[in-house]
């Protein structure tokens, strides 16, 4: 059952990356619709290292420790190429700490990052 659910976490991050790679920010500026925090999460997931030596095949399964940090996410509609859009803005805590919902909002250095600030360690 731990396998089960390890391949699914595992299935489940593959396909949120690609979301996130897919639906890059587009907006400059834009009104604070909504807003929310993600706490620190951590995972194990187990992915397959598969070797070959020309006649075998051997899959090892390698343990990971994935940590998602904590963010501030505010949802940002706005205008792009013509549409209304609305999207995910993910800020350091002092922005998202000094926006409400109606404030304007500017992309700035210190009011908008990416959803990078995760690790994955290496379990043996």
């Amino acid at each position: 059952m731990n396998k089960l659910k390890s391949i699914t976490r595992y299935v489940l991050y593959m396909v949120l990356g690609c979301v996130i790679l897919l639906g890059c920010n587009h907006l400059e500026e834009g009104t604070v619709v909504n807003k929310h925090y993600e706490p620190m999460e951590k995972n194990l997931i187990i992915m397959p290292l598969v070797t070959s030596n020309g006649k075998t095949t051997t899959t090892i399964m390698l343990p990971y420790l994935v940590t998602d940090n904590e963010d501030y996410v505010l949802h940002i509609k706005g205008i792009y190429r013509g549409e209304e859009v609305t999207e995910k803005v993910y800020t350091s805590k002092g922005c998202y700490e000094s926006m409400q919902n109606g404030d304007k909002w500017a992309k700035t250095q210190y009011c908008s990052f990416s959803d990078n600030n995760n690790t994955k360690e290496r379990r043996d």
